[in-house]
């Protein structure tokens, strides 16, 4: 049968439409243009090193090596900007190589075309696979970094590489370490025994643990709320002759300013408390790591105190951690060479416990939440972990407790002549201000007295204040009967 040229030709037009619509379909599903494997086109493999190559005896944690089984992701585009690549997870080794979990590949753009390549690991959320690069990631350091899981995961690392060329052989990623590292070990003394050290817990506190990074500019920014990293004691024996042979705590913060205040604390099985306060402010650097040797050490001073003409002995027990070098000792964590951008935060004590006017804090609350890391500033100290009012001490001029017990009689006013020596309303119902002190819950006690320039005084302890009135150099009662003048 023969068939005509027009059918011939409408049958062609068919195929044609067919084949094409298949195409545009194919093309239509495909998100990951990476993963066609054009003529020629090559495979895009890495592999990788963080920091500098380390000479100290003591092995960090993740120093030049990204740690086994840890997931970085990989952004790639075009050097005219457009995504190539998007979120793309791959997991280290051990040894310097990178692999695909599910064993995937991804190809050089259409002719090999030079790319950018973008690589992050630390602690945020899980990008989508194959979405774009977020314009910053929120990493979060973990507040319990005695695993080591939890402080490898801390470890915020970047690296930016451009115009990276196609070859067979595999990118090499230079990972910067972005944020600050603490090396710490301590050491007991004194009384302080070995033994006593067992099952020890050591934090480091009043430190910001949030951070962003920005992917455009590479730049830093610490962020969040300040809090309490926790992590593991180390120390070397009470007769070691020094930190030869010694490993060392690791902690990972944002980088940050801290005042001269409360920084590490240690608890003691037995409920001792040590803390460490450096002498002035310090600036934890990004890429930089500071060594911290410490020895723990209890002191007992007695002192003589004269009451009521008896003699007793007053016993101060204090619990400090100092520091045997006096600063930290600073290190590159990564190359010499390499500069990381960061915008620093003040530590400073939280708003919601101390209030800040302009020279200096003040603590603004009772509450015992923050007591184990108040800041010692030259006005309210704590001297003791107890919530109670009385086991605070306010160092400037204002009010001393000079007993231990919260009431009235062992306050008394360094600015004003009176002193309450009967006892009686507690602490909270005391108001200081500059003529005197005031009672300032309606009790009939002090609200009855009131200390002027002149004085007023009660001398049988009966009448109120409403019944004397003092008059330039007198003293006048009235009540039923006449006048008296004193």
């Amino acid at each position: 049968m023969k068939i005509s040229t027009n059918i011939t030709y409408k049958l062609y037009a068919v195929l044609f439409m067919i084949v094409s619509m298949t195409v545009v379909a194919c093309s239509d599903d495909t998100d990951d243009i990476s993963t066609a494997i054009a003529s020629n086109s090559i495979p895009i493999t890495f592999r990788t090193g963080i920091g500098a190559v380390s000479t100290r005896a003591f092995v960090p944690t993740q120093d030049t090596i990204i740690v086994k089984h840890e997931p970085v992701w990989m952004y790639v585009n075009k050097v005219d900007g457009e995504k190539h690549v998007g979120a793309w997870q791959m997991v280290s080794n051990g040894d310097g190589s990178l692999v695909v979990p599910d064993g995937s590949k991804k190809y050089y753009p259409e002719g090999n075309q030079d790319v950018d390549v973008y690589s992050i690991h630390g602690n945020f959320n899980v990008p989508s696979n194959n979405s774009n690069m977020p314009k910053e990631f929120h990493h979060n350091v973990s507040i319990d970094q005695s695993k080591e899981l939890n402080y490898v995961r801390s470890d915020l690392l970047w690296i930016t590489d451009s115009d990276q060329e196609a070859s067979i052989d595999p990118v090499y990623l230079k990972y910067r370490h972005m944020l600050s590292k603490i090396e710490i070990c301590f050491q007991p003394s004194g009384d302080i025994t070995d033994d006593s050290i067992m099952g020890a817990k050591a934090s480091v506190g009043n430190v910001f643990t949030n951070a962003a990074l920005d992917t455009k500019n590479s730049e830093g920014e610490t962020e969040g709320d300040l809090g309490i990293v926790n992590f593991r004691f180390i120390a070397v024996s009470h007769d070691a002759t020094g930190f030869n042979d010694a490993n060392y705590a690791e902690i990972v913060i944002p980088p940050q300013t801290i005042e001269a205040r409360k920084l590490f604390k240690v608890a003691l099985a037995d409920g001792s408390e040590f803390y460490y306060k450096p002498d002035q402010s310090i600036t934890f650097e990004p890429g930089k790591v500071y060594r911290y040797h410490m020895q723990l050490k209890k002191t007992v001073k007695i002192t003589p105190v004269i009451v009521d003409n008896w003699v007793k002995d007053s016993v101060n027990t204090s619990y400090t951690i100092n520091s045997l070098d006096g600063a930290p000792s600073v290190t590159d964590w990564n190359s010499k060479d390499v500069y990381i951008k960061w915008k620093y935060m003040q530590a400073d004590p939280t708003v919601d416990d101390w209030f800040y006017d302009g020279t200096h804090w003040e603590y603004v609350r009772s509450s015992p939440s923050v007591d184990e890391w108040g800041k010692d500033s030259t006005d309210i100290k704590e001297v003791n972990t107890d919530p109670t009012v009385d086991k605070w001490q306010n160092d400037s001029n204002t009010i001393s407790n000079v007993d231990g017990n919260p009431t009235v009689d062992d306050w008394y006013s360094r600015h004003s002549d009176i002193k309450d020596i009967t006892g009686g309303p507690v602490v909270d119902d005391w108001k200081y201000q500059t003529n005197g002190i005031y009672d300032i819950v309606g009790k009939p006690t002090v609200d009855d007295w009131k200390n002027k320039k002149s004085g007023i005084s009660d001398v049988t302890g009966k009448p109120t204040v409403d019944d004397w009135k003092n008059q330039n150099g007198g003293s006048y009662y009235w009540g039923a009967g006449d006048i008296d003048k004193k």
